[in-house]
């Protein structure tokens, strides 16, 4: 794992911490110590604190390999399976970070997804899956 990676901007940073965050509170509300769970993933117990601090340097297939030993690799098939073409999304990404950047947008309304996709979406959760709610 490259201990040199940096996100170009403060939004994508905030969203993989969340993300990383999340991954660590669904482990934890399943029992599942860190030692335990990575040594199930077949990774080290770094490396699962770093994908759980939301680090830019751990890979996309160590995220998945969690994701999918979570159960929730279905996540990700939400994000592939929009419909836009890809300068759509990055347009619209582009307009997300400035507007967290501006202070117009909160980066935690970045998880909200499209109400169209949502509605032909089945997914099932754990009770408690993301930990307690939070008041924002």
């Amino acid at each position: 794992m490259s201990a040199a990676v940096k996100l170009d901007s403060p939004s994508s940073s905030e969203l993989l911490r969340q993300f990383g965050e999340r991954l660590a509170c669904v482990r934890r509300a399943r029992g599942l110590t860190a030692q335990r769970f990575s040594r199930e993933l077949g990774i080290s117990r770094t490396t699962l604190g770093a994908a759980e601090r939301g680090e830019p340097a751990v890979t996309m297939g160590t995220y998945m390999r969690i994701l999918a030993q979570l159960g929730m690799a279905a996540d990700v098939a939400l994000l592939a399976a929009q419909t836009e073409n890809s300068a759509s999304i990055v347009r619209r990404h582009q307009r997300f970070a400035h507007e967290v950047e501006r202070g117009q947008r909160h980066p935690q309304t970045l998880f909200a997804l499209p109400a169209e996709l949502v509605a032909r979406t089945e997914l099932e959760f754990p009770e408690n899956a993301f930990g307690e709610p939070q008041p924002w």
